[in-house]
């Protein structure tokens, strides 16, 4: 017997032909979950979009802060003063008077350390270095390039020598009244990776000079840069003549 009977059933001016209660549930169920669905979807894309937009906004406003805006240009500006420090030139001040009567005490100069990449140092030149003594390891020292690597150097009562031959030096007021033993200044040798050359240093205030005459060479990799331009005092201000 066949106990299914089809009833004809108005919904919404349309007719609708039902077989049985379970597969009628079972579409209306699925036909309200699918509407609740994209209902749902609908609030959660509308609800996205309104936090993308207040994202945005809050984004913008970050960027148009100048508070933000003040501490990204220091910190840019702070990094590019470090790398130029460190790589290119540097400022120093002269504390002593060591160095007279071509630098006094408290002149102001720019260190140059880049031009040394391609071009070595040369005798006469105003030089900037770690001096070669453990007390004294980190400090910044200036002086005179008398020797360079490969030179032999003796000083006979103030006199230098360089390869046998006295040296003019017009830039010192009062050589020193002490002599020191001819010694041969290291080369640097080409095979290895560090720079074995040694110098040899010394103020121009002969007398009133710590310097090769009385620790020795000084190794090539604790050179620092040249001294190249005076801007303190005012008076003073321009480049420094290593054959002053």
């Amino acid at each position: 017997m066949n106990l299914t009977r089809h009833l004809p059933v108005s919904t919404c001016d349309t007719t609708i032909e039902l077989s049985g209660e379970f597969e009628l549930y079972g579409e209306f169920d699925m036909s309200d979950e699918k509407i609740q669905n994209e209902e749902n979807e609908t609030t959660r894309h509308d609800g996205k979009q309104s936090g993308d937009k207040e994202s945005e906004k809050k984004s913008e406003k970050r960027k148009s802060d100048p508070w933000v805006l003040w501490t990204r240009d220091i910190a840019i500006c702070l990094i590019l003063v470090l790398l130029f420090r460190a790589n290119v030139a540097e400022a120093n001040y002269i504390p002593s008077p060591s160095m007279e009567p071509t630098l006094m005490v408290s002149d102001r100069i720019i260190v140059d350390k880049i031009s040394l990449k391609w071009r070595p140092l040369e005798r006469g030149e105003l030089v900037v270095f770690h001096p070669p003594l453990e007390d004294r390891r980190g400090e910044r020292w200036i002086k005179r390039v008398i020797g360079i690597p490969g030179d032999t150097v003796e000083v006979v009562r103030g006199v230098v020598y360089i390869n046998g031959e006295k040296t003019d030096e017009p830039y010192i007021e009062n050589p020193g009244r002490y002599s020191r033993e001819l010694i041969k200044l290291a080369e640097d040798d080409p095979s290895t990776p560090e720079n074995e050359g040694e110098y040899y240093f010394m103020g121009d205030n002969r007398d009133n000079s710590r310097d090769s005459h009385i620790w020795g060479p000084c190794p090539a990799g604790n050179v620092i840069g040249r001294a190249v331009f005076r801007y303190w005092p005012v008076g003073s201000m321009g480049l420094i003549d290593d054959k002053e």
